[in-house]
């Protein structure tokens, strides 16, 4: 169990990596769907050339895959969704306040896996989903307060909302196959067949939108992939160990609760970004129920 935590407290910090490239593409006011299309075109790439045990792939069948396509092939195209949502709000609106918001998704795959799955639950683990839910009235309040009443200046908030359900469902979809009885992923489809259905998301949103990639997109396309790779490895190597210990649903309350304090530490020491008493509270709450939920 130790080295599931090990993993997913640095895949956490990845994450937080991500965030920070997220930012830095939305005050350059880069097009992101271009951004991402073409990212998603080289995390593919690299996930097919160095990921998948090509042996065993062709040595024979692959248990239950056409459940493990369908499932992460449909959580990737909801992670492009999430994560164009999420760049959205964080354009027009608080950067950290969004970030927060659209990684609150957490509590899906936390229910999902007490209420389905019967996961391990404790009272502390109660207390962070309530915190955290109350931490996104102060973020709605946060909204009314520092914006106008216009729903061109609301949407910010509407669309990291939009993020928070949407990642929700496709983070419950990626613990799925880890429940599976006497299943293990012996050909190491999960990532290529995930980035499959993020990459296709992206490109569809791309010709839907007509948005395609700037110039200077290339190192941070680079330094995208060098970071999400590994933490995809790590995700589902953690998710498989916290699975055998029938705790599934706390891999990603741990993960993204160090993914948000990482970038609510860059939003403040960097960034500098000014924030109110309910944006502060509001982080609070939310960082708090996370930590709950993971202990």
């Amino acid at each position: 169990m130790i080295k599931g935590l090990i993993y997913i407290i640095i895949t956490g910090i990845l994450w937080g990596g991500v965030g920070v490239i997220f930012s830095t593409v939305a005050r350059e006011k880069k097009d992101f769907i271009g951004f991402m299309a073409v990212s998603s075109f080289f995390l593919l790439l690299g996930a097919g050339l160095f990921i998948p045990d090509y042996q065993i792939l062709f040595a024979g069948s692959i248990p239950r895959l056409a459940a493990l396509a369908g499932i992460m092939i449909s959580g990737g195209v909801l992670t492009a969704i999430g994560m164009l949502a999420i760049q959205y709000a964080m354009q027009h609106g608080h950067q950290g306040t969004s970030w927060t918001i659209g990684q609150s998704a957490l509590v899906f795959p936390f229910l999902t896996g007490v209420l389905l799955w019967q996961d391990t639950v404790t009272t502390l683990n109660v207390l962070g989903v309530t915190a955290i839910m109350v931490a996104l009235i102060f973020f709605g309040q946060t909204a009314k307060k520092t914006t106008n009443t216009s729903n061109q200046h609301l949407s910010w908030f509407l669309s990291a909302l939009i993020a928070l359900i949407v990642l929700g469902i496709s983070q419950t979809l990626g613990t799925i196959p880890s429940r599976w009885t006497g299943w293990s992923d012996v050909a190491r489809l999960r990532i290529p067949l995930g980035l499959i259905g993020t990459m296709t998301g992206y490109i569809v949103l791309m010709l839907i939108f007509r948005r395609y990639p700037e110039k200077g997109i290339w190192k941070k396309v680079i330094l995208l992939t060098v970071i999400v790779l590994p933490s995809h490895v790590l995700l589902f190597e953690a998710l498989d160990i916290f699975a055998s210990f029938s705790q599934a649903g706390l891999a990603y309350p741990i993960a993204v609760g160090t993914c948000v304090v990482s970038f609510a530490l860059y939003s403040i020491f960097y960034l500098k970004e000014k924030t109110s008493k309910y944006q502060v509270i509001g982080l609070v709450l939310g960082i708090a129920g996370i930590i709950l939920m993971s202990v």
